[in-house]
């Protein structure tokens, strides 16, 4: 009977109260993650601007646009002459990560640093409307 009882007290003790005393887990990472902030630098022609957005609303509707667009699958040169328009688009994530746009001559577009990909002229309008409309948090 003693031995039975120091058994059941060893293995309960094994069970409850050593486990606490292991290697503690890394914080478990988000199961997602989301955009806080859209920054938009930009140049056309001889004007340079700004624009900053970290409202939610204004933010969908730059998300909206970089899904919609649909760049060409080969990749094609940017052309040689200097590019009139040049825009930046930097998402900033909760998680603290980045990821970089780029849009220009009404034409080119990639995704961060990749090679140039052609656009229609009627898509790359989109962003420009939307730099119209919606104006930055800041």
């Amino acid at each position: 009977m003693k031995k039975r009882f120091l058994l059941l007290f060893l293995l309960c003790f094994y069970l409850f109260l050593l486990p606490g005393c292991g290697k503690k887990t890394a914080p478990k990472t988000p199961l997602c993650r989301v955009v806080t902030q859209v920054e938009i630098t930009g140049r056309e022609k001889d004007v340079q601007f700004y624009r900053k957005y970290t409202n939610e609303e204004k933010t969908k509707w730059l998300l909206l646009y970089l899904n919609a667009v649909d760049p060409d699958i080969r990749p094609v040169a940017p052309p040689t002459d200097p590019i009139r328009s040049h825009y930046t688009i930097t998402l900033t994530f909760s998680d603290g990560k980045s990821k970089v746009f780029e849009q220009a001559a009404h034409r080119f577009f990639r995704t961060e640093s990749r090679p140039w990909q052609a656009i229609a002229p009627a898509q790359a309008a989109g962003l420009y409307t939307l730099l119209r409309t919606v104006p930055g948090d800041l």
